[in-house]
């Protein structure tokens, strides 16, 4: 309330375009400055899911039939969103859990106590993404790759087929 009523009086002299320009100016800075540091996280973000979900398509298609190759790239992918959204509700009902718990504590601070239930659950996701690094280190059979001589004869064995179906 202090603010509103001493704001006018800090700009006497100025007409409404002055004050408009300069409210512009800076909500312009604050702008680019927002976007510039999204535009830098979204890129690190598209990154990561390139470097993250293609080679996991790849390693779970690998050691599939070639019939069964489409039906195991769903089920890779109906996988990864069923575990996004089953991860993201238990780490929000987690964060509420305890920002709950601090609220009924007798926490005044209702931002303290959202932030508290915020870092846990961050914390949790940490787990999460720690323990799957090491399933994904440990856990996961390899998949036997042919010898170079089979896979450089298959292409050929493919085009050979091909033509005598097209014959």
């Amino acid at each position: 309330m202090g603010c509103a009523s001493a704001l006018p009086h800090s700009f006497e002299g100025y007409g409404p375009d002055h004050v408009a320009a300069r409210r512009g100016a800076v909500l312009r800075r604050k702008a680019y400055r927002y976007a510039g540091l999204a535009a830098a996280s979204l890129l690190l973000v598209a990154i990561g899911i390139g470097l993250a979900f293609v080679p996991a398509t790849i390693c779970a298609v690998a050691g599939v039939a070639r019939s069964e190759a489409g039906l195991a790239s769903g089920l890779v992918n109906t996988s990864r969103l069923f575990g996004g959204a089953l991860g993201l509700a238990i780490l929000a009902a987690i964060a509420t859990a305890h920002t709950n718990s601090v609220v009924h504590n007798g926490a005044t601070n209702m931002h303290a106590a959202l932030t508290s239930g915020f870092d846990l659950a961050f914390i949790v996701a940490a787990g999460f993404a720690l323990v799957g690094g090491f399933v994904a280190l440990f856990g996961l059979p390899g998949v036997p790759r042919p010898a170079r001589s089979e896979r450089a004869e298959a292409p050929a064995v493919e085009h050979a087929a091909a033509e005598r179906a097209a014959a």
